[in-house]
């Protein structure tokens, strides 16, 4: 169905190139003073909460970072926090008590500036003691920002509440939490808070361009009960080596603590790693097995290509070679997938509702494709956090008149009339439901859960403005170009009158084909869609965006030979209703997908309230929504491809 519109197409490339190129992270010098933010608190059994959701220490004024489309969809909020470090790698702070000030900042220094004078809580009554506890049961996990890059933690969970001496050895590492650090652990029943948090800023110095470069962070959790303890926070006194258990802040349900006594400590730390692999160590790039893995899920995907494309040379060049040899030599001969001819191309019932669908995802397979390419050009830095998934917004706006242009050269190719009703529902229905639906959980979550992931109103009218200014006015213009084009012919005439089509083989059966159809275009991906979804909702770093686009084109492939061989089949047994059937056999690797992120629930997730569950489901069934809309329309499009090749090639009296 597609029209090259050279121009139009070139231009819409260019804007998108320069989009990517304005979205590369650089290198800069770190500022004087090394400002810390807060992102989240998260766990992976219950949603995000904002950071000062809990009692910390805060600053006076809380200062709020602009969020991109995707930070408040993930439930990001980053805000200003109290600690600002001065860039002196020459001078480590051994341990510092954290108190409330009015004219100064953390280090002690006059300041008039509210966003750095610090407010702790004078008191803790039950609420909030109870409120720690909770998430410390739940393993939140606390996130912090340092020029971008996520404090990461190594502790394991034997290491509850260990001091950084004792919690540095072999098995250490790699970072167990990329991400953030533990607010507290349980140990024999036990509730210990982390009241103690140990910094390591790692910086490495460019002596070519002599400069100096943050290229890691870390925090290492403590608990110390300074009230039983001998050891007296100064910065120059060392922390000990280990503190007993008995010597830890321990928190007890329903009681109240006059105060917590807050406390950190900053070591700097140079390090040959260079700028631009700082986030190797996060995304565990030198973790082999990973590789492997990957390498594993192409591996198998070829493997099921191949098969497939086999099968399809051999329908191609022996089987329908033969066929077409036998109708040309005996031009009487009715038999087979030639004796269709006059019901092959006849209109599908709901054509309109199948050139929606079939619009729809050509639009989203053009926004997936050009999305990869970018992110296998670097776009999808992890310090640009989000810009994936705003690109990706963008694209799709931007390809509905992609979108457009398909759904009503398709409806106008099947004989439809109302093309204005086709055009508004193309624009409309697909993103009206996921919108709608996104729209009335986001309340639900906001009155019920009081979450992070609740977006802003703001970030919801950002994402109508961009869907009714750009993406409905370039799908009313795409589909007035399709329209207006010629009519495709077809290579043969439809007759007036339908053929009965026969008792079809179990086999042969649409609930059969159907199912059938989707497990290998699923089972291409299968292994790539699992680390997408840790990625997601583990809070994993994907970083092989080059195996990811390589399994998307195979996946493409695998949808188009699986649908033709099934297409091919069913012609041979006289069933001419392959229009919703080509659609649906490839469509239906969705339903795997569904079937698969439920498993993943509850093998992987293990989710401890109700409304993870449901925020959970509602995304994955969105997102094989639009896996379905993907897969089926690239169905689609290679079977008619198919079926117009082989009865453009038979001579009909």
């Amino acid at each position: 169905f597609s029209h090259t519109m050279s121009r139009p197409v070139l231009s819409l490339f260019v804007l998108l190139a320069l989009l990517s190129i304005l979205s590369f992270s650089t290198a800069s010098t770190p500022q004087k003073t090394i400002r810390v933010k807060t992102r989240k608190l998260s766990s992976l059994s219950n949603l995000p909460y904002d950071f000062y959701s809990l009692k910390f220490c805060r600053p006076r004024r809380i200062q709020y970072d602009v969020e991109s489309i995707s930070e408040a969809l993930f439930g990001d909020r980053v805000q200003n926090s109290i600690f600002n470090f001065e860039f002196r790698t020459s001078e480590d702070i051994k341990c510092q008590r954290i108190e409330s000030t009015t004219s100064t900042d953390i280090h002690g220094r006059p300041t008039d500036d509210e966003s750095t004078q610090i407010e702790c809580p004078s008191s803790y009554p039950q609420s909030d003691i109870n409120n720690f506890i909770a998430k410390i049961k739940d393993d939140y996990e606390v996130q912090l920002l340092v020029d971008n890059l996520p404090i990461a933690n190594r502790q394991l969970a034997r290491d509850c509440g260990n001091l950084p001496q004792s919690s540095l050895t072999s098995a250490h590492k790699v970072y167990r939490r990329p991400d953030g650090f533990p607010i507290g652990c349980t140990r024999n029943g036990k509730i210990y808070l982390n009241n103690h948090w140990s910094f390591v800023i790692k910086y490495h110095r460019d002596l070519e361009r002599k400069r100096v470069y943050i290229v890691g962070a870390e925090a290492i959790p403590s608990s110390i009960d300074y009230a039983n303890t001998k050891y007296v926070c100064l910065p120059e006194e060392p922390l000990p080596k280990s503190i007993p258990e008995s010597q830890r802040l321990l928190l007890t349900p329903d009681t109240d603590l006059k105060s917590i006594p807050w406390s950190y400590s900053l070591r700097w730390e140079q390090s040959p790693i260079k700028w631009a692999s700082r986030w190797d160590a996060y995304a565990n790039v030198a973790d082999s097995d990973n590789f492997t893995i990957h390498w594993f899920s192409i591996i198998n995907s070829v493997m099921i290509v191949l098969l497939l494309t086999v099968m399809v040379a051999m329908i191609m060049m022996k089987v329908l070679g033969r066929d077409i040899k036998r109708y040309d030599e005996n031009e009487d001969d009715e038999s087979g997938w030639k004796l269709l001819h006059g019901d092959v191309f006849r209109p599908p019932v709901a054509s309109s509702l199948l050139s929606i669908f079939y619009g729809n995802g050509i639009q989203l397979v053009a926004m997936a494709l050009v999305t990869l390419i970018f992110a296998v050009l670097g776009l999808s830095d992890p310090a640009n956090r989000g810009n994936l998934v705003s690109v990706m917004l963008i694209l799709f706006a931007l390809m509905g008149a992609l979108g457009g242009y398909n759904a009503l050269r398709c409806y106008k190719m099947l004989s439809g009339t109302a093309w204005k009703s086709v055009t508004v529902l193309t624009a409309l229905l697909f993103p009206s439901l996921i919108l709608g639906i996104f729209t009335v959980m986001n309340v639900f979550i906001r009155i019920v859960g009081n979450s992070s992931t609740a977006v802003p109103f703001m970030t919801l009218a950002k994402i109508f403005v961009l869907w009714c200014g750009v993406s409905v006015p370039l799908v009313f213009v795409g589909g007035y170009f399709g329209y207006k084009r010629d009519k495709i012919k077809q290579p043969t005439e439809v007759n007036n009158i339908p053929r009965y089509v026969p008792d079809q083989p179990w086999y042969l059966r649409a609930p059969v084909v159907i199912l059938a159809g989707g497990i290998l275009p699923f089972g291409a991906a299968f292994i790539e869609i699992y680390f997408v979804m840790t990625s997601i909702w583990l809070h994993k770093y994907y970083y092989v965006f080059g195996f990811l686009l390589l399994v998307f084109l195979i996946l493409l492939v695998t949808c188009c030979e699986i649908t033709i061989v099934l297409v091919y089949f069913q012609l041979c047994h006289e069933n001419y209703r392959w229009w919703w059937r080509s659609f649906l056999m490839s469509g239906s690797s969705a339903l795997y997908l569904f079937a698969y992120s439920t498993f993943y629930f509850y093998t992987k997730i293990q989710s401890k309230t109700l409304l993870l569950a449901i925020v959970y489901f509602q995304y994955m069934s969105g997102i094989s929504w639009l896996f379905f809309l993907m897969t089926g329309s690239v169905g689609l499009f290679s079977s008619l491809w198919f079926v117009r090749k082989i009865y453009s090639q038979v001579k009909v009296l």
